[in-house]
């Protein structure tokens, strides 16, 4: 016999699914999810594995995988050089997030919701106005179209345009709101946009991207690349360090939606600093 909150779960679910299957009516929300209602509601503060409170302190040396022990480029996202490890997943961020309880649900990261088309031919993404990238400017539509359309270039690595082949284009339908369109029905593309990296446009300067290689990325991450330099801020005031010493460091306490609620640091064993954003 059904409990009666699996029961109230179950009715939930039936109704959602009946409005999806019977009415096709669109409707903006704050989480995606394959086969099952998102756990948290749109107002959750963090994650149940999440510890809001964990404490800070300690050094995380990351090794690059490949035994590579150096890097030439602070660009992740094209075919040649080598990046410092870490460099794509801790600086820049998505439109959506996944959580380690659900794995076939993703969370607005950048996004603040999501509508999927009745037909599921395209995905609607409206932005979180409170989104900056690390230069204080703030997170636009046509930063999202510019890095999508971007990275299925030919002047990104080819595993973008295979990864996104069944995306035909992105479109602004407003300053932060971003439509993607698929050449298919699926209820997976609207997931797999959602996990496009966002890049600002002023990344570069203008110049093509295969050509963007020391340039210092300009996301929204939790981390940012200190570039070795030996003067960083600490805690709203300027603190420096000789080169080649320890630098004290924070552990990252991930809060809501996967980012740091404290200002971590760590550092590459490749002689690159990331520092808080």
């Amino acid at each position: 016999m059904l409990t009666a909150i699996a029961w109230r779960a179950l009715r939930k679910y039936s109704l959602f699914a009946l409005t999806i299957a019977c009415t096709g009516t669109a409707f903006a929300d704050h989480a995606l999810s394959l086969g099952s209602v998102p756990k948290y509601a749109a107002d959750f503060d963090h994650f149940e594995w999440v510890n809001p409170n964990a404490p800070k302190g300690g050094d995380l040396d990351l090794v690059p995988p490949l035994r590579i022990t150096n890097y030439d480029k602070y660009n992740p996202f094209t075919l040649k050089g080598t990046a410092p490890p870490g460099l794509s997943s801790l600086i820049f961020e998505t439109l959506l997030t996944g959580t380690l309880d659900e794995p076939t649900t993703a969370y607005g990261l950048l996004a603040q919701d999501v509508t999927v088309a009745p037909d599921k031919l395209s995905a609607t993404f409206t932005l979180n106005p409170l989104a900056r990238f690390h230069d204080g400017s703030p997170v636009m539509a046509a930063d999202v179209k510019h890095s999508f359309d971007t990275l299925i270039s030919k002047e990104a690595a080819p595993q973008y345009r295979v990864v996104f082949g069944d995306v035909s284009r992105a479109v602004v339908t407003a300053p932060r709101a971003v439509r993607f369109e698929f050449k298919r029905a699926s209820i997976e593309l609207p997931l797999l946009v959602g996990n496009i990296p966002v890049f600002s446009r002023a990344w570069g300067a203008g110049k093509p991207f295969d050509k963007v290689v020391m340039d210092m990325p300009i996301a929204s991450g939790p981390y940012r690349e200190n570039g070795g330099r030996s003067l960083r801020r600490c805690r709203g005031r300027a603190c420096s360090t000789p080169a080649g010493e320890a630098r004290s460091r924070e552990k990252p306490a991930f809060g809501r939606r996967g980012r740091a609620s404290s200002a971590p640091t760590f550092a590459a064993r490749s002689a690159l600093d990331f520092h808080p954003s």
